[in-house]
């Protein structure tokens, strides 16, 4: 039997990483976000998910490769005061 948690709890809230708490920690350095020809408008330019699967969740109807992935371990950050919604 494996240890590893299954899909259904990666999408409860509670058993999910808070990305944005590890991305304020330095632990964690990737985001992603919709491409511009299908960024929805109830996002924030800068509101990201720090986990691909939980924003495919959120928006179903884009398509995954019109997510764009984000690097933040860099000094100069590609999107300025990310929001993880994560």
């Amino acid at each position: 039997m494996s240890d590893a948690p299954s899909k259904e709890s990666l999408s409860d809230s509670s058993d999910s990483p808070d990305f944005h708490t590890l991305y304020r920690l330095g632990k964690h350095h990737i985001g992603y976000q919709q491409s511009p020809d299908v960024f929805p408008d109830s996002l924030a330019s800068y509101e990201v998910y720090g986990s691909l699967e939980n924003g495919m969740n959120s928006y179903p109807e884009v398509p995954k490769d019109k997510w764009l992935k984000f690097d933040f371990s860099a000094e100069q950050e590609p999107i300025e005061n990310p929001e993880f919604m994560d």
